[in-house]
């Protein structure tokens, strides 16, 4: 039982990254109250859980056969291992995945600037509408068009926000 202590430990400080965006991660039964908010997202979610999934999968396949094969008690290190390389993976695949999707979506477009933010800029940003920050953006005759991980596409911003979101990055 104490790993899955070390590993709900893990999980709820990670969530201090943004702890508005990322409570369930403290307290996972919020998710059954919250879970209509993140269901939007699920498009998204689900290829790259899978993906980060099946991926740490394999790294404990591997620590548990380095594990008996040294004679060694799981400890604090494995649980902690395991945890974090998911967390790494997920963050990697989730990066990957925001990545071929946008430049998917820009391939329908002729933009005349491109901003691509991190995956984690946009986790560390998430849930704050009232301080938006763009996940990524482009200009394509003189509109300027946001991604959004719910809609895994852009839309476009109106002029009072727009003004509000220079380009900084040609294509």
């Amino acid at each position: 039982m104490s790993r899955l202590k070390y590993t709900y430990a893990f999980w709820a400080i990670c969530s201090l990254y943004n702890i508005s965006f990322l409570l369930p991660l403290a307290f996972p039964p919020l998710i059954l109250i919250l879970g209509s908010y993140y269901l939007k997202f699920i498009n998204f979610l689900l290829p790259v859980l899978i993906c980060s999934g099946l991926i740490t999968g394999l790294v404990l396949y591997l620590v548990k056969k380095v594990i008996l094969r040294a004679n060694m008690e799981a400890t604090i290190l494995g649980t902690l291992l395991i945890n974090v390389s998911f967390l790494l993976l997920f963050v990697a695949c989730a990066e990957v995945y925001k990545n071929y999707l946008i430049h998917e979506a820009l391939a329908h477009h002729n933009p005349e600037c491109v901003q691509i933010n991190s995956f984690l800029s946009s986790l560390k940003h998430g849930g704050h509408d009232f301080n938006f920050k763009e996940h990524a953006l482009f200009i394509e005759r003189g509109k300027t068009f946001f991604w959004s991980y719910s809609e895994l596409d852009f839309f476009e911003g109106s002029d009072g926000v727009s003004k509000n979101f220079p380009c900084k990055m040609s294509k």
